[in-house]
């Protein structure tokens, strides 16, 4: 395959939307990161039902192996006036570097197709060699990726 090429290896796992029976397993993915460790295990899990349950605010993003997730990315929805519309802040990630690269590239095209025109990524929530290699654009203190609204909603 030719660098050039988006489409990933069929061997490759594939991305989807978290879901209620998720949550488990998401909670312990999360719960086993140094930097969650100074939060309750109950403000985490919370925090990830509100997530799944409300997508009007947000979603997360996930990749499975084996059946349990192994990666996850979470995403939080904003109207940003200096934006001019629909933002989403990519507020979270778990998992390992080529894992978080498939995320970044599924929260791209899923940026695209809900209509949301700017991913905002804060620096430290991925390694900046992802963010760049996924076309987020360097700020002060944050990444930037503007999204080209296709107006196709995702299954």
């Amino acid at each position: 395959m030719l660098a050039t090429d988006p489409s990933p290896p069929s061997s490759w796992p594939a991305v989807s939307l978290a879901g209620i029976d998720d949550l488990p397993g998401l909670a312990a993915l999360w719960l086993q990161q140094p930097n969650v460790a100074i939060q309750p295990a109950f403000r985490t899990s919370g925090a990830l039902e509100q997530l799944v349950r409300h997508p009007e605010r947000g979603c997360c993003l996930l990749i499975r192996e084996g059946g349990q997730p192994v990666a996850a990315l979470a995403l939080s929805f904003f109207l940003s006036l200096r934006e001019g519309g629909r933002c989403a802040l990519v507020t979270d990630s778990v998992g390992h570097d080529p894992h978080i690269a498939m995320l970044l590239g599924a929260a791209i095209g899923y940026a695209a197709a809900h209509g949301i025109l700017h991913l905002l990524l804060e620096d430290g929530v991925v390694a900046p060699a992802l963010a760049a290699g996924a076309g987020f654009v360097s700020g002060p203190g944050m990444w930037r990726h503007h999204a080209a609204a296709t107006g196709k909603q995702l299954a």
